[in-house]
């Protein structure tokens, strides 16, 4: 699975730029495009500025070697499905969980991902938002009564889920 989420990760880097490009070619693009893509030529050009050209591949590597893990360990440690279960947000709540960095530095090395319930829900709502999320998802957890509710497992305690 890690490799092929390193191969993903490449896709990924590729389709964002694509996007992009797609909505600036339209006659009325979605508001913030050209910001988002102002951003996203800058940090291209950090990336080529900051990192040797042929390290970016080793780079964008081993960032999808990262993704892979955090993915695998936030999902895989969670109850699998025998029958569909036609609940959307039951699902998400009964196959995903959030992750609890132990430091700063942690959790920018997580990304946001450790937001995993917030982001399957949401993934449309910027990052910076799911700290907020995370109560309010809690609260309809209990109150809807959902297996297990909002699981937020630290994240070394992940890594022993998952052996």
């Amino acid at each position: 699975a890690p490799l092929t989420l390193s191969t993903l990760f490449w896709i990924w880097r590729i389709d964002s730029i694509k996007v992009v490009l797609k909505e600036l070619r339209k006659n009325k693009p979605r508001k913030g495009t050209a910001t988002e893509g102002l951003l996203l030529a800058a940090h291209w050009a950090m990336v080529g500025i900051l990192v040797p050209l042929k390290f970016i591949p080793i780079v964008i590597f081993l960032s999808g070697m990262i993704t892979a893990v955090i993915v695998t360990a936030t999902h895989q440690s969670e109850e699998l499905f025998e029958n569909f279960n036609p609940d959307f947000v039951d699902n998400q709540f009964r196959t995903t969980r959030d992750a609890k960095p132990r430091t700063t530095i942690s959790a920018w090395l997580w990304g946001g991902m450790q937001y995993q319930l917030e982001h399957h829900l949401f993934p449309s709502m910027p990052r910076s938002k799911y700290p907020k999320l995370q109560p309010i998802l809690a609260k309809f957890a209990e109150d809807n009564k959902i297996p297990g509710g909002l699981r937020i497992t630290d994240e070394f305690d992940l890594i022993k889920l998952n052996r």
